[in-house]
């Protein structure tokens, strides 16, 4: 997490939350093309801390992403931490997992595929982590 307002603008003054949100969510291995399994995993642990010590122990965190490598070392990182609160969606274009999104082409999504991502997160997050638990 970068600690400071804005990296281009302004990056003497530390940010400090106005509010704690509910959900956290982070899109896993967004361009990145390495497979270092103990590098990731180490860097998501760090990420967690960091998400923890500045928004505390009940914020809700999603791991997202398409890269089959980085979800799976998010999946491992949460099932070590045994933590409740970290939930996965994992999303594919034309293929499987959470949210399978049919594509004709290579690239970065268009619009009505990134509504799709959009609507299928929104549904996994009513169903599997907006959820009270008893």
């Amino acid at each position: 997490m970068f600690p400071y307002v804005n990296r281009y603008r302004d990056s003497i003054t530390k940010y400090e939350p106005v509010r704690i949100p509910d959900i956290v969510v982070v899109e896993l291995g967004a361009n990145d093309d390495k497979n270092d399994t103990a590098g990731f995993v180490a860097a998501y642990n760090q990420l967690i801390d960091q998400i923890r010590e500045k928004y505390g122990p009940d914020v809700k965190i999603v791991w997202t992403g398409q890269n089959y490598n980085q979800y799976n070392s998010a999946q491992y990182v949460a099932n070590e931490r045994q933590d409740a609160n970290m939930f996965a969606f994992q999303f594919n274009y034309g293929g499987s997992g959470s949210a399978a999104v049919e594509t004709q082409k290579e690239g970065h999504p268009d619009a009505n595929e990134q509504k799709a991502f959009a609507d299928a997160l929104c549904g996994f997050l009513r169903r599997y982590v907006l959820v009270e638990k008893s």
